[in-house]
This record gives structure tokens, sequence and C-alpha cells, in this order.
């Protein structure tokens, strides 16, 4: 089983439900804080969701860690990220804090931006709460990847 490291739109549960529905396996179990450092998080221009790239080593990004995914579950992710991430292996901290000595770490994979930077806005860190308040309805209302994630599960 894999280990997958969310930290944009996939850390809202019902957006990660749509895109893992189409397996047809249950969901995998709740996701667990965890922190990646090394890393940035930032806005996607005219977007709601965010790109991770590589950051400053004092650059951190909340997100959860999800546990026990199978590989439809990861095909599933692989198409609803795109070809302008890809999946990389990284070390994670577990809990909130990335300087506590004594947390516990662990491996999983992470979706990197590797579209353009010119797309993200630099400037600004992409905020969770702001995308529950703001960008979520509209995000699970006009975003047809879900279909598109159901339609390609179904036709292999």
């Amino acid at each position: 089983m894999a280990s997958i490291f969310v930290y944009g739109s996939l850390i809202h549960p019902t957006v990660l439900k749509r895109v893992l529905a189409a397996s047809g396996q249950p969901d995998p179990p709740a996701g667990l804080p965890a922190v990646l450092k090394g890393y940035r998080r930032h806005p996607v221009l005219g977007e709601a969701y965010p790109a991770c790239i590589p950051g400053p080593p004092e650059g951190t990004v909340q997100g959860l860690l999800i546990r026990g995914l199978l590989p439809e579950h990861i095909r599933l992710l692989d198409i609803f990220e795109g070809d302008e991430y890809a999946r990389e292996a990284v070390t994670l901290v577990l809990g909130a804090d990335p300087d506590d000595a004594s947390a516990v770490r662990a491996s999983a994979d992470v979706y990197v931006w590797r579209g353009p930077h010119s797309r993200l806005a630099l400037d600004q860190e992409w905020s969770f709460s702001a995308f529950q308040q703001r960008g979520l309805v509209q995000f699970l209302d006009a975003y047809a990847g879900y279909d598109w994630v159901a339609s390609a599960s179904n036709a292999r």
C-alpha cells in the first residue's frame, strides 16, 4: 500500500472522496497532519488549487499524510493531478511542528508542480481556510476533472 502527502484541494475529504470514488475500493483511512520541509505552496493563477514547489530549507507546507492507498487509488490521483504535477518521494514530519526533534518521520509521495513558475503567484502562500471559504463550492461545482477521472477509470 502507498502513502501520499496532500496539501491542497485534496485535503478536503469531499474532494478526495470524489477523486477516489471511481476505484470502487473502500475509502482510505483519514489523513494524519504532517509537514513537508524544504518546499513552498503557492496559488496557481486563475485556479482555486495550489502548487507545491521546492523552496528554501526553512520552507514548510502543511498537509495530510494519507496512508493505505491501493494501486488503483494512485492511478486515479495521477489522472486527477495531470501532466502539470509529478509524483516524487519525500520525507514528512508528522504533526504540526516541523522543528520538533522528537517528531516521527514518514515517507510518502507528493505531487510537485512541474509547470511553468510564471503560472504561480510566487508572492503568495495558498491558504486552505481561504479555499474552504471562497473556492470550495466553485471548485466542486465547476471542476470537470471528476468526470474525466471516472471516465478514464472505466475505459481501462
